[in-house]
């Protein structure tokens, strides 16, 4: 029994192995490229998650786009939902100045939204934007837009929008697309504009 044990500690080493190996690169990267937004533990969290030579390939690709990539913690949650690897109630928001940035803006949105529902709209809007759209987040436009449908409808798109976050590179224009065929679907756009909506959903 006791020799059971020993393996069990083993193992413990060697996934601790690899997790500093990401530990270590993450440091020097954030030291190097990104002194002012250094990785943060839930993107390492993210990283060790994935293993090691997927985490690697990942830092290769940060360091390549450091010039252009403003929140390396964000980039790689991204990076790590789009693979499949985000914790199941999705990532937290950024701690510190951040978080309080991103909640000025959040609250900002819900005052202009107004109802329960608006605000309900924002926050997921807000969640897709911290997690999965970093680099092109859902604009206030198409926020707005989606107020014209009810709650139900509207996270239910964001909802597809979050299940396809892979193939679609332009969320608010996904959106505002979307909401205008709900809103001619259900003969908000006049007679007109309903068959156009369902020949476009169709295709």
């Amino acid at each position: 029994g006791g020799g059971g044990g020993g393996g069990g500690g083993g193992g413990a080493g060697g996934g601790g192995g690899g997790g500093g190996k990401i530990e270590k690169r993450a440091t020097w990267i954030s030291d190097k490229h990104f002194p002012a937004s250094p990785i943060d533990a839930e993107a390492l969290a993210a990283m060790n998650g994935m293993g090691a030579p997927k985490a690697m390939e990942l830092f290769k690709e940060l360091e390549e786009k450091a010039g252009t990539v403003r929140n390396p913690s964000g980039w790689l949650k991204s990076a790590a939902a789009r693979e499949g690897f985000a914790p199941p109630g999705g990532f937290a928001p950024p701690a510190g100045g951040q978080a309080k940035g991103a909640a000025k803006g959040a609250a900002k949105g819900t005052a202009k939204g107004g109802g329960k529902g608006a605000g309900k709209i924002q926050r997921k809007a807000d969640w897709l934007n911290k997690n999965i759209f970093i680099e092109t987040p859902i604009d206030g436009e198409a926020t707005s837009a989606m107020e014209a449908l009810d709650a139900p409808s509207a996270m239910e798109l964001l909802k597809d929008l979050e299940g396809k976050a892979g193939e679609i590179k332009n969320p608010s224009g996904y959106l505002r697309a979307a909401v205008k065929r709900a809103l001619a679907g259900t003969g908000g756009g006049g007679g007109k504009g309903a068959p156009a909506a369902q020949r476009q959903r169709v295709a």
